[in-house]
């Protein structure tokens, strides 16, 4: 319970954390989520407006929006470490070193490195042990997945598009989690040379791709009607295979990715599943 090994970050910072610590800030919901998760509650003392999971990261003190965290709110809280999110942190990120702040920056871009993100975390807090349980029952959900998906053929593997905005028309490209959820899902994802987070495309480029299934974030029924007028005529909306997640759980790259791998095999393969879920435009 000594000095701690240290630990490169997505930056390719080296951070060293000199004792366990006692005093956490989260610039992310994700890093919250997997904060809590580690049974970290009483060393979290600030968290963004967006950290609304588990419930009890509500009543934790707020440091500002996940965009725009404030720094004075949190040397305020004397953290021993803060935990930042991927390039959107890295201004943020700056000043704190220049405060000679201890930070640390997550930013995974598949399922497999969100599990190593919590490793990870583990090691930097001391719950190594709390992180390798979680990881390990975390694989072996998506292990099971994994397994029913394999007996589908390569070739019957239906289109998937995560719809991250309407307008501009922004997409879960292959340098995001979300992207390879969908591949472990069985879905198959659109091919753009872009090969960033977040793509902005052209609908035309969508027509040419035409989905046959469409997943959502958090919106209502009206909502994706309007967002999908002018698309023309697609799989997806043709045969209403148009379904809405939770944010929490399709946005944030926590230990819920892995609910998130499981609801979307559940949309697109039922018959290997026992449960199935509802369309979001019926």
């Amino acid at each position: 319970r000594g000095e701690m090994s240290q630990l490169k970050d997505s930056l390719g910072r080296e951070t060293a954390v000199n004792r366990l610590p006692q005093r956490i800030v989260s610039l992310a919901p994700s890093n919250t989520e997997i904060l809590f998760a580690l049974g970290l509650d009483a060393e979290v003392v600030g968290v963004t407006e967006l950290c609304d999971y588990p419930p009890q990261a509500r009543l934790k003190e707020k440091i500002g929006g996940f965009l725009e965290p404030q720094i004075q709110r949190i040397k305020a809280l004397q953290p021993d470490i803060i935990l930042a999110y991927g390039d959107i942190h890295e201004p943020q990120v700056k000043e704190l070193e220049r405060e000679e702040q201890t930070i640390w920056v997550a930013n995974p871009k598949t399922v497999k490195e969100v599990f190593e993100n919590i490793e990870e975390i583990g090691m930097l807090t001391g719950r190594v042990s709390f992180a390798q349980d979680l990881t390990l029952s975390l694989r072996r959900r998506v292990g099971k997945v994994e397994r029913k998906i394999d007996t589908v053929p390569c070739k019957t593997r239906p289109r998937v598009l995560r719809v991250m905005s309407y307008e501009p028309l922004i997409i879960a490209g292959s340098g995001s989690v979300q992207y390879d959820a969908i591949a472990l899902s069985g879905g198959e994802s659109i091919s753009l040379p872009d090969s960033s987070a977040f793509p902005s495309i052209t609908l035309e480029t969508l027509r040419d791709y035409d989905p046959e299934v469409i997943i959502t974030c958090d919106w209502k029924k009206g909502e994706v009607v309007e967002g999908l007028k002018g698309w023309g005529d697609m799989a997806a909306i043709r045969n209403a295979q148009i379904y809405s997640l939770p944010c929490g759980i399709s946005c944030r790259p926590g230990p819920r990715v892995v609910e998130l791998v499981e609801r979307i095999a559940k949309f697109l393969y039922p018959h290997l599943f026992e449960q199935t879920y509802s369309r979001a435009c019926r």
